[in-house]
């Protein structure tokens, strides 16, 4: 029997069933090696992918180099074995254990690089505790290198946009190096409404008191100078950061207290020079 396939204007005649048979296996031979390559390789998690033999990868990546593929070190040959990837994989975390990172930068100096180009920043970090923490036991924890060079801002309220800590009383929580400014606050009139003069600055600081004090254990355990926010709060609350409970006080800005200081010596001054005046008058 003669069995006629047409296509189109095509006929093709299959005159002997072993023919037939081997064309028909072949076809499903090779549709079921398309539906293995490609479900294959779309359900693969990370761990399938890390075993996959690199030479596998390399050829069908032609161009890419060993070590954009496996983390193969710059400077071997394919042929070269150098084992497993540098990155160590331990459950959802990657680590590099050796040698220095760069992104941006082909020549890292540091640990990690992040560089940025032309107005791009080089690196932004955003944590539910902390963006980035510097722990340093010679050097430095972070160097920031740029027009801004460390940029901290908090996201929410109360929060801390830098928080320095030092290790004890002979540490500095921050350390102000170079020949600037050692601290810059915003400051101009172009940014300022409704300027008043501070009045009653004088009877305000001799509201205030200095005092010694103990640190807790927590915030160091060591003696100390300064004052009590919440009292300071009473007369001067522009300079005192509270809690949510607007209860407790969080923190002092001292340097804040400088303008109420300058205005009370100018007060106490004007004093000065109208008892000077009536000793004057008195003595003649």
């Amino acid at each position: 029997m003669v069995r006629k396939i047409k296509t189109g204007k095509i006929q093709i005649n299959f005159s002997n069933r072993w023919l037939y048979t081997s064309i028909v296996i072949w076809i499903i031979l090779i549709v079921a090696v398309g539906v293995y390559a490609f479900t294959g390789n779309v359900g693969h998690t990370s761990d399938q992918i890390d075993e996959v033999d690199p030479t596998v990868i390399a050829s069908v990546k032609d161009g890419i180099s060993w070590t954009e593929i496996s983390g193969r070190p710059a400077g071997l040959d394919d042929g070269d074995d150098v084992g497993s990837s540098v990155w160590t994989k331990s459950g959802s975390n990657i680590r590099y254990d050796a040698g220095a990172v760069g992104i941006g930068s082909i020549n890292p100096m540091v640990r990690l690089l992040v560089a940025g180009t032309g107005y791009t920043t080089g690196i932004q970090a955003w944590g539910g505790s902390y963006a980035i923490m510097g722990i340093s036991y010679g050097s430095y924890g972070v160097i920031g290198n740029a027009r801004t060079g460390v940029k901290g801002f908090s996201g929410s309220s109360g929060g801390v946009g830098v928080e320095g800590y030092g290790w004890d009383t002979n540490s500095c929580d921050f350390y102000a190096r170079g020949a600037g400014s050692d601290y810059c606050s915003s400051s101009s009139i172009r940014w300022k409404e409704d300027v008043n003069s501070i009045d009653n600055a004088l009877d305000k600081v001799l509201a205030l008191d200095g005092v010694f004090f103990n640190w807790d254990e927590e915030h160091g355990g060591h003696h100390d100078i300064g004052m009590i926010a919440e009292d300071v709060g009473e007369y001067v609350p522009e300079v005192v950061n509270y809690e949510e409970d607007g209860i407790y006080a969080k923190s002092i800005d001292y340097s804040k207290l400088t303008p109420l200081l300058i205005e009370a010596i100018k007060e106490q001054q004007t004093q000065i020079e109208q008892l000077e005046a009536r000793i004057e008058e008195l003595e003649h």
